[in-house]
């Protein structure tokens, strides 16, 4: 499929090929194991966008003696810089059985998948958010963008004054535009757009709770996002740009495009970055990343 030979036993397939023995949860039961991913924290729930239907037909396994032994899934995203718009795949889940490491697969498995993946939907790049620079960098991904960590001893664990908060997962269809619009047209940054599906994965997501201040006629004119599994437990990592609600998270943990005062914080990449759309390069210097959206 990829014109990349592999060891006698081991095969490279996408979805379509193994659907039909395809087990979802034994899957991420493996990436979980993987990643460290522990109770009470669920993949599933906590990067759900990667695992729709629509994603798996992206995504990419690696077998031996047709038993999945490694997984790279993808999600495909827009990209809006500089009002333009460009095809991303984001990739995630990324691993091999631990017993399977070591026996030089990961290289052959990885880029028959940019290969395939490229040869599909030609995406004009390729994302990922990985620790793993040194790795990924073998394969032309490259840091980019700025993400700042504020990082604060004071946790938010009870209601702030002013604002309401629940799941996201438990907001009304009203409440959900309301906060689409605000994402629109006053969140403080983003890169990715969010149409219908997206936000509707989004909501799925359980573990991220959302805090919202209402106006006079009941209706969200401010929020921000807390929580997301193990990545983002007590973490702020989305926030309107209006100064009530800066005021309100300014003593919080909390991600921002934005360089703090205080030096109580690291700097991290927007996210690991390949691409094959040379238009991209002039504009893609200032990309940044909600945690909603990262898989």
């Amino acid at each position: 499929m990829s014109g990349i030979n592999f060891p006698s036993g081991y095969e490279f397939s996408c979805y379509d090929d193994i659907n039909n023995s395809f087990n979802l949860n034994y899957i991420i039961s493996e990436v979980e194991t993987s990643f460290g991913y522990i109770e009470p924290y669920e993949l599933k729930i906590d990067f759900f966008p990667l695992f729709t239907s629509k994603s798996l037909l992206n995504s990419h396994f690696l077998l031996f003696n047709k038993k999945i032994i490694g997984a790279i899934f993808c999600s495909l995203r827009k990209l809006e810089i500089s009002n333009n718009t460009f095809t991303t795949a984001c990739l995630g889940g990324i691993f091999i059985k631990e017993e399977y490491r070591g026996k030089g697969l990961f290289t052959p498995f990885f880029n028959s998948t940019l290969f395939s993946l490229q040869k599909k939907i030609n995406p004009d790049l390729f994302l990922l958010w990985s620790e793993n620079n040194d790795l990924y960098k073998r394969f032309n991904f490259e840091a980019m963008g700025s993400t700042y960590y504020e990082h604060h001893n004071n946790p938010l664990t009870c209601k702030l004054e002013n604002f309401q908060s629940m799941p996201i997962s438990e907001l009304s269809t009203e409440q959900l535009n309301q906060v689409k619009s605000l994402y629109n047209t006053d969140l403080v940054r983003k890169s990715l757009v969010r149409d219908v599906s997206d936000w509707k994965n989004i909501k799925e997501i359980s573990s991220m709770n959302i805090f919202y201040r209402l106006s006079t006629a009941g209706i969200i004119e401010a929020y921000f996002l807390k929580d997301k599994g193990m990545d983002f437990k007590g973490i702020i990592h989305e926030f309107t740009n209006d100064p009530l609600t800066k005021k309100a998270i300014e003593s919080f943990s909390k991600i921002t495009p934005y360089k703090p005062k205080h030096p109580n914080f690291s700097i991290i990449p927007s996210a690991l970055v390949k691409i094959t759309n040379k238009e991209v390069i002039r504009k893609i210097d200032e990309i940044y990343f909600n945690g909603a959206d990262c898989v």
